[in-house]
C-alpha cells in the first residue's frame, strides 16, 4: 500500500470552506465530532496521512488554484 498526502495537515472543515469559497458559495461549515462519517465516528486525525506518507509538493491551496 502506498499512502500519499499533501504537505499540509487540513481539517476537512477548513478545505469544505475553500471549496466553497473557490465555487463562488462562500458560507460557514460548522464541525460536529459527533457526526458519523460512514456510520463512524473518527477521531479528529483519523483522516490524516501517517508518518511514513509520501508528501506532495502542492498544498491544497495551490491545487484548487489549477483546478
Amino acid at each position: 500500500m502506498l499512502e500519499a498526502a499533501g504537505p499540509e495537515d487540513l481539517r476537512l472543515q477548513d478545505a469544505t470552506a475553500e471549496l466553497l469559497t473557490a465555487l463562488g458559495r462562500p458560507r460557514p461549515v460548522i464541525a460536529d465530532a459527533r457526526a458519523p462519517i460512514f456510520g463512524a465516528v473518527l477521531g479528529e486525525r483519523a483522516l490524516l496521512s501517517g508518518p511514513d506518507a509520501h508528501l506532495g509538493h502542492h498544498t491544497f491551496t495551490q491545487w484548487l488554484t489549477n483546478h
